[in-house]
């Protein structure tokens, strides 16, 4: 390599904004990791039922962040280089408002149908309650980790979250391993490390002068405007995922859903490796869509043929490697959870093929459309879901999921095409080995 070379990518390299990613990325897969990097240790100390339980716990936290504080987080960025500080100020202090509201109505809510959920789920009411405690933990840091994403402090940024994932891990595993708290243990080191970052996090965004607390009727206003709005396409989120496990559990059992939910890990690695490639092209995709020529249109159907052929390899691969470690590593009474990795990891291909292709949709700001074809995904998953497990048993959840992520794929092509008409159809021109580099 030249001395230009070598100097071009040594200042790449010390670019903050390359530095910054790097950071936020890495911060951002290695949470998302934790479930898949413990499942080998816990395994070992869990029942499927105990797992099941872990598995439903995060499916209602997942449930009631849609609600808690009402996705309006989402507004700091829009408002951060719009508003001088004081104002800004004023802001984050009416989010804090909002996010008081939703707390009071969701432990109504719990008080009236909290025994149904413990009793669906499959664990005691004082663990419901828990759980919008820590969904609330959840925006609070959601808020702070904005703030910090805004002042570009990644490095701010990636000590927090490490630090949560650090006390996450060691208490679970300690309280599992040393004091043989089985469920409990886990559900303890999550939300002991969710309830306290979340407290850290308002004292933080208090001490770094990012907080208000003066109700501003336009702000409130405006806040809910923006959030509530976005219940419906983050609650179809949870319809096409997390209420499979709800539905599992009512009526197979906490330990099917244990079984389901170790088969998901494997299979999510699928997701992560598209949603990488996804990220890394995006920008790509974006450039070509402002070009509009035939010669880009069918650079762009290059890219997401050789995309989709990697998924699909990605899926096949993991529904015969996946079987292999689980069968090899974890506790016999896991094993049945391998017929479940096939059809989920051809889901999550599905999943990430999507995300490809809603790239044109975001371009084109269509995404009210998008909302509707997401959200009906997620009920198809959801009456499918039922229908199947209470048919052919936990299996059919697997297979629910596929048919789900399969029409959200077809569904966005297919409006995609109404937008931004591609030319699908010329397979061979566009594989053809000759022209496969030029992107």
């Amino acid at each position: 390599m030249d001395t230009n070379a070598q100097a071009l990518i040594g200042g790449i390299f010390r670019k903050q904004l390359f530095q910054n990613t790097l950071i936020f990325s890495g911060s951002s897969i290695l949470n998302r990791a934790i479930p898949f990097l413990l499942a080998p240790i816990i395994t070992r100390y869990l029942t499927p039922e105990d797992y099941g339980t872990v598995a439903n716990f995060i499916s209602l936290l997942g449930l009631l962040i849609v609600f808690a504080g009402v996705n309006t987080h989402g507004l700091l960025p829009v408002k951060y280089y719009q508003m001088d500080r004081e104002q800004f100020k004023i802001l984050v202090g009416n989010l804090m408002f909002i996010l008081v509201g939703t707390a009071l109505l969701m432990l109504v809510a719990v008080y009236f149908v909290g025994d149904f959920i413990a009793a669906e789920y499959e664990m005691p009411f004082r663990w419901v309650v828990t759980a919008v405690l820590c969904a609330l933990a959840m925006f609070m840091n959601n808020v702070n980790l904005s703030l910090w994403q805004l002042e570009k402090k990644a490095r701010w940024y990636a000590t927090f979250t490490f630090s949560e994932t650090l006390v996450n891990v060691g208490l679970s595993l300690y309280l599992i391993m040393a004091l043989k708290m089985t469920w409990e243990g886990r559900l303890l080191g999550v939300a002991i490390s969710l309830l306290l970052f979340g407290m850290l996090s308002l004292l933080l965004i208090y001490l770094r002068g990012f907080v208000k607390f003066r109700f501003h009727k336009l702000m409130f206003t405006e806040a809910l405007a923006f959030g509530i709005p976005l219940i419906p396409h983050n609650l179809s989120g949870w319809l096409r995922t997390g209420v499979n496990f709800f539905i599992i559990t009512s009526i197979l059992g906490s330990g099917e859903a244990g079984l389901y939910n170790l088969g998901s890990q494997f299979a999510l690695i699928v997701f992560f490796i598209g949603n990488g490639f996804n990220l890394a092209v995006a920008p790509l995709i974006y450039e070509k869509l402002s070009k509009i020529n035939p010669a880009e249109n069918l650079k762009l159907v290059r890219i997401h043929y050789l995309y989709f052929a990697g998924m699909i390899l990605a899926a096949i691969a993991m529904s015969v490697l996946a079987p292999l470690v689980i069968w090899g590593i974890f506790p016999e009474r896991y094993h049945d959870s391998t017929p479940f990795i096939p059809w989920l990891s051809f889901a999550f291909a599905m999943y990430a093929m999507y995300y490809s292709v809603v790239n044109f949709l975001f371009f084109y700001k269509k995404t009210l459309v998008l909302s509707v074809l997401t959200f009906t995904s997620g009920l198809i998953n959801t009456a499918l879901c039922y229908w199947l497990v209470d048919s052919i048993g936990a299996i059919g959840a697997a297979q629910a999921s596929l048919v789900s992520f399969l029409f959200m794929f077809v569904s966005v092509i297919w409006y995609t095409q109404k937008v931004h008409p591609l030319p699908w159809g010329r397979v061979r021109e566009a594989l053809d080995p000759k022209k496969l580099a030029e992107w």
